[in-house]
Formats: C-alpha cells, sequence, structure tokens
C-alpha cells in the first residue's frame, strides 16, 4: 500500500491506497508540485449531527462534476453507477455518489429517513467535497443523474440550491411517488398500520420488489410533493434529460411527461425506451456540453 496527499475537489486528505487501486498521477505545468488523481473508496462525510455519509469520488483537474444519486433499492453498487463512473473516466469528469441516510454504508436509522434529510445531506456533501468545481454556465456546480428517487432529490436541490445544479439526467425518476404511486394505491389497513406502527414492508410494481415504508417518509413526502403546481411551476431552468422505460413496472413514463411539464427550462427532452432504459451515456454527454455552452442544438 502506499501513503498518499491527494489534492482534488477542493480537499486534502491523506489517505493509505492499497496496491490494487486505481491512481493516475499528473505533473501540473505550473508547479513542480506532483497531484494525485483517481478513486477514493468509502469515504465518510461526518455531519454535525453526528451522522455519517459513506461515498465514493473520483477526482480529476476537470473543472467538471457529475452527482449520481441512486435509487433506493441499490445504493451506490450498482450497474446504473458503473456506467456512470465509465463515462466519469472517459471524459475526465468528477464524480461524486453517495449512500443516502439510513441505508448501505452510511449512518441513521430507516425509520429517520426522509426527503427533506436526503436533500440536505447531498447539498452538505457537495458543499464540503467539491467547494470549487463550477464549470457549468454562470459557476453553478454539477451534473446531476438521478435513479428512481434520486430524480426526486436532485428536484429538491436544484429548488433549494440552483447553484449546485448545472443540469440534470433523470432516469426513471419518481418524484411524488409517495403519495400518486404508492399510498393512494394501499389497502386501508396496510395503511394505518404504517402509520400506527411506523414502518411496513410494501410489496410495489410487478417484480415482486418488497420496500421499506415509513410513517415519516410518507409525512415528509406529503411536505416535499413538486407536481402539482402544473406547466412551468418548478423554476429549474438547466438543460434536462428523462429517461423512461414503457414497461417500467413501478413508476409509468407519465411521472416524467408530468416533471417535464412542470419545469421552466425549454431544454427538456425525454427518451422513452420500450424495454428498459438505456445507459445514460448520450443523455449526459448532452447535459454536460449544454451546461456549459459547447452544444447549441437541443435535438442533437
Amino acid at each position: 500500500a502506499l501513503l498518499l496527499l491527494t489534492i482534488g475537489m477542493g480537499e486534502c486528505f491523506v489517505q493509505n491506497i492499497p496496491s490494487t487501486s486505481y491512481v493516475r498521477t499528473e505533473r501540473m505545468s505550473s508547479s513542480s508540485k506532483t497531484v494525485l488523481f483517481g478513486w477514493q473508496r468509502n469515504k465518510k462525510l461526518y455531519l454535525d449531527d453526528g451522522h455519517k455519509l459513506a461515498y465514493d469520488v473520483y477526482s480529476t483537474n476537470s473543472n467538471d462534476l457529475v452527482v449520481y444519486l441512486p435509487n433506493l433499492a441499490d445504493g451506490r453498487f450498482s450497474t446504473t453507477s458503473n456506467n456512470v463512473e465509465d463515462w466519469c473516466e472517459r471524459n475526465k469528469s468528477n464524480y461524486i455518489c453517495a449512500d443516502w441516510f439510513g441505508r448501505g454504508g452510511s449512518s441513521g436509522k430507516l425509520m429517520d429517513a426522509t426527503l427533506t434529510r436526503w436533500t440536505n445531506d447531498i447539498i452538505a456533501l457537495l458543499d464540503y467535497a467539491a467547494p470549487n468545481v463550477r464549470g457549468g454556465a454562470g459557476g453553478t456546480k454539477a451534473v446531476f443523474v438521478g435513479n428512481g428517487v434520486g430524480v426526486w432529490v436532485t428536484v429538491l436541490v436544484a429548488l433549494k440550491r440552483p447553484d449546485l445544479v448545472r443540469g440534470i439526467v433523470g432516469l426513471g425518476g419518481d418524484p411524488d411517488f409517495t403519495e400518486d404511486l404508492l399510498w393512494k394505491n394501499l389497502p386501508e389497513e396496510t395503511k394505518d398500520k404504517i402509520m400506527t406502527e411506523g414502518f411496513m414492508e410494501v410489496p410495489w410494481g410487478g417484480k415482486s420488489a418488497v420496500y421499506p415504508i415509513t410513517s415519516s417518509l410518507i409525512e415528509d413526502g406529503r411536505k416535499n410533493l413538486v407536481l402539482r403546481g402544473g406547466r412551468g411551476s418548478l423554476d429549474i431552468t438547466c438543460p434536462i434529460r428523462l429517461l423512461h422505460s414503457l414497461d417500467d413496472e413501478e413508476v409509468p413514463p407519465s411521472t416524467s411527461l408530468k416533471l417535464a411539464e412542470c419545469v421552466k427550462s425549454d431544454n427538456c427532452v425525454i427518451f422513452l425506451n420500450k424495454f428498459g432504459v438505456s445507459t445514460p451515456y448520450r443523455a449526459l454527454t448532452q447535459v454536460m456540453d449544454f451546461s456549459k455552452g459547447i452544444a447549441t442544438e437541443h435535438f442533437s
């Protein structure tokens, strides 16, 4: 193992790097110092309330940043996250992905996990881990790739801190799912159990998937509904690409259509696949280029 001093994405830290880790060194022309870039896995951000977020970061000398927000089932390790990581490596972009509070390697109890909590945690992570990366138009920070609930959190971040979001790629996004897709379809007996006992594993979709649903998630979700205001009701103007599968058994494509209608952005394109969601390479490239003024044609 090597002991490395790494400077990247606005932070400096010392870490033992196993010999199997990928590390690339580059010498900056303006200095004799060697700056090390590459992957740092399973890092921890300790929050003000004592909880910690587990996250991965890929550091480069680029001023571009991609943030991947996973769905509830996969966490930060999945085929989709691998695809986004691959894109970042190929395009020399910085990358961050964290496990949600109460999930994976992050601390916290599932009973306390909410949309509000997840939104604030992502904001704290970006303010800490990448304070100086602002390659988007107007100094905006990151292109967000959201999967499932990650799209909902992305929208909330964009509304609360628009300076952090330079573009959005949504994969099977499910804003307002707690109310529109879940709660309204649950039997009254199940609803009563969730609200009285605080927790219940609920089957959802046609693939025998079971999700842990808490009363706090339902109640907090009602405070963060984003698809109620109609056309142009969401003050989000960055470039957006929404990918959705026509055979999605959990979240209908109409959810992405409704989100596209609600945002103010006129650079919003929806890709509908008949089976499954395609890799986000093309959409991610488009959003990244538009967000820094390289591309000009919305449908190229």
